[in-house]
């Protein structure tokens, strides 16, 4: 179990693996899921709401949006929680591996990372249009941000 602290947030997941991981694997289905596309050593999440992370949330609230993070946002930012994790632990030439949809939240977890990460773009199936957002990757104000394009841009930078 992951945590920051004075953040409240915990991110569960399997370490596969003798020594410390360079990479994060994350599936939509959680962490079990994500065990047939690591190596010999991993990291494997289990982000928000995903696998044995699911668990009820009442978004039935008026304005839901507006006083919380999207599923998304909670899923990118479990992501950026272990990769800071990782880091300061000495993992050398981080990288995040995501299958299905979570290559998108891999994705961009990787390019909003305060360090270097590497990631495989999202895919063909995700080209940043406004629809891809609402089906895969729901953060509001992502595309006044930037979207897809920003992204790209930041998980080139050195």
């Amino acid at each position: 179990m992951l945590s920051r602290p004075g953040k409240g947030d915990r991110v569960s997941g399997l370490w596969i693996g003798n020594k410390t991981p360079s990479v994060v694997v994350i599936d939509p289905a959680g962490a079990e899921a994500a065990r047939r596309n690591a190596g010999d050593s991993a990291l494997l999440l289990s982000v928000f709401q995903t696998g044995d992370s699911v668990a009820a949330r009442d978004r039935s609230a008026p304005h839901f949006l507006t006083f919380n993070r999207s599923d998304d946002s909670n899923r990118v930012q479990d992501i950026l929680t272990a990769l800071a994790f990782l880091k300061q632990e000495g993992a050398p030439d981080l990288r995040v591996v995501g299958t299905g949809k979570a290559a998108v939240w891999a994705f961009f977890a990787a390019a909003v990372a305060p360090i270097r990460v590497l990631a495989d773009s999202p895919g063909a199936a995700f080209t940043g249009s406004d629809q891809d957002f609402i089906d895969q990757l729901f953060v509001s104000g992502i595309q006044r941000a930037g979207g897809l394009k920003a992204a790209e841009i930041c998980a080139r930078l050195p």
